[in-house]
């Protein structure tokens, strides 16, 4: 290769921008939550923000964006609860698998 063969064969590589995005949020996915601990989640006018496991229960805050957006109601689910389906903030949910830093839900229409 000539110099300038070179820097005109990669200079198209080096202009694009890398579209991957290795920073973790917690998303929507279908109809599936993934919430990461202490990210924040909007679904339907609903904030959802997973604390993490307390005392053997998970602790998720919820916002009632209509409401007031600025106060959060906390909910401590136990193991028995979570076996069960879940109701926050007129939702439905099903609990996927949750560990210490991520809460993966499924929504009941």
């Amino acid at each position: 290769f000539s110099v300038s063969q070179e820097s005109q064969l990669f200079a198209g590589v080096r202009q694009r921008k890398a579209d991957t995005d290795f920073t973790r949020n917690s998303k929507v996915v279908n109809d599936r939550l993934i919430l990461l601990k202490d990210s924040s989640l909007i679904v339907n006018k609903r904030r959802l923000v997973f604390k993490g496991i307390k005392d053997k229960k998970i602790h998720l805050d919820l916002y009632l964006l209509e409401l007031d957006p600025e106060y959060a109601y906390p909910h401590y689910i136990s193991e028995a609860e979570a076996a069960e389906t879940l109701r926050l903030g007129g939702m439905a949910f099903e609990l996927i698998s949750v560990n210490r830093n991520v809460l993966k839900l499924k929504t009941i229409f």
